[in-house]
């Protein structure tokens, strides 16, 4: 079989997809219970599927990247979920350690590896440094992790706001006429498979310009780019950010995060981008409702069935 290398791009190569097989569509039949966070599955018929996401961590970017990691967790649903991670031999020791206590507080509802950093010998240092550290590693993703057949790639700087697999689904709707895919941070037209703006909402999506799929449908993947998680230049970010880190993986999130969070965000609504809380919130609050509304739609699907 001939090897397709399709790149999926948010931005500043957001995210990158691998393949060298097709892929098949799945139908959602049932409901069941996430034993795990507390919310309503939509499991498919077909055998299960795994997603998996890689990213590269570099530099003081341990942290930022473990929240990156939890979200996608809180938010995979019935999917199987491994990560790659990419990063420097000194910061490996940590990094496996924080996995590892994620792992054993989520029933080890994911897998993962961590390599090294690879950069080609000729021009290493320039590559290793070009842009922020290490984040053209990315570009040889494909020459890496040859064994792959698709990879989810995503920035440390990145919170899931949806179910993993609504990005995964987008498989669905490529071919082989396509080369890449990108989700800009504006909504524009162009001749690539274009993701949308709720995809990569950044600050600019609700400061200077509308994402109007992101208002109606809600913020599926928040991109902190510009240091915006860290510093609090964009207040309702940092406090996105702040709530996914203090967050423990395995209590109820609607109680843990979901409530606490709306509270702190409406809080910022005359801040930047402090308008776009329900934006932000919406998704969340349809997958991890009440709990008396969770228990109300459990047992109208257990009268359907």
């Amino acid at each position: 079989m001939k090897r397709k290398m399709t790149l999926v791009l948010l931005k500043f190569l957001f995210i990158i997809v691998v393949t060298n097989e097709d892929y098949q569509k799945t139908e959602s039949q049932i409901f069941f219970i996430n034993k795990i966070n507390d919310t309503i599955i939509y499991p498919n018929k077909q055998e299960e599927f795994e997603v998996i996401i890689a990213l590269v961590v570099c530099g003081d970017r341990v942290k930022q990247a473990l929240v990156a990691i939890k979200s996608a967790i809180i938010f995979q649903k019935s999917s199987k979920l491994r990560f790659i991670v990419l990063c420097e031999l000194h910061l490996q020791n940590e990094l496996s350690n924080d996995l590892e206590t994620m792992k054993y507080m989520s029933h080890h509802s994911f897998t993962y590896q961590i390599l090294n950093v690879s950069f080609p010998k000729e021009n290493e240092k320039t590559w290793k440094n070009l842009f922020e550290p290490c984040s053209a590693q990315r570009l040889f993703l494909p020459n890496i992790l040859i064994n792959e057949s698709k990879v989810l790639y995503i920035d440390t700087d990145v919170l899931f706001l949806n179910e993993i697999s609504d990005i995964w689904s987008h498989w669905n709707s490529m071919n082989s006429s396509h080369i890449c895919a990108m989700a800009p941070d504006e909504a524009t037209k162009h001749k690539f498979y274009n993701l949308s703006c709720k995809y990569n909402y950044g600050y600019g999506a609700c400061s200077f310009m509308m994402c109007k799929d992101a208002e109606q449908d809600g913020v599926s993947l928040l991109h902190g780019f510009g240091r915006s998680f860290t510093l609090n230049k964009v207040p309702p970010f940092r406090k996105l950010y702040l709530a996914f880190s203090n967050y423990e993986i395995g209590t109820n999130v609607h109680e843990n995060l979901s409530k606490p969070l709306e509270s702190a965000l409406k809080k910022t609504i005359n801040s930047t981008c402090g308008s776009a809380w329900k934006a932000l919130m919406k998704r969340m609050n349809i997958l991890f409702p009440k709990r008396e509304n969770y228990i109300q739609k459990i047992t109208e699907i257990r009268i359907a069935q």
